[in-house]
């Protein structure tokens, strides 16, 4: 992803969504996924690369991988949140949804 997109993203409090992330990530990222913000005045700001940058609060940032050996560094993956979206071939055949106050359950799926 292009550091001019990051940049307007950060600013204006957008959603970016990076796909296919590999073992690295852009050293440039790293203060930004660290939440080093300095103050300046009322402001909040986080170097990208060579540019101090206003951060908006309503900024938000998903790496995305299909890659399920990735392996962040310990630097990096402290910071982050992971949410794993993998599907076993027997997932919903054994949901169930308690309904009511019954012992009654309804199966969810095939």
């Amino acid at each position: 992803m292009s550091s001019p997109k990051i940049e307007l993203g950060v600013r204006f409090g957008k959603t970016l969504i990076v796909d296919e992330l590999d073992n690295d990530i852009e050293p440039s990222l790293v203060p930004l996924l660290r939440r080093e913000f300095k103050s300046i005045g009322t402001r909040l700001t986080v170097q990208l690369g060579e540019k101090q940058v206003d951060f908006n609060d309503k900024f938000r940032l998903f790496l995305c991988t299909r890659n399920e050996n990735n392996r962040l560094g310990e630097h990096i993956r402290g910071s982050l949140t992971e949410v794993n979206f993998s599907v076993t071939s027997f997932w919903p055949c054994f949901a169930t949804s308690r309904l009511s106050n019954s012992n009654r359950t309804a199966r969810i799926g095939t």
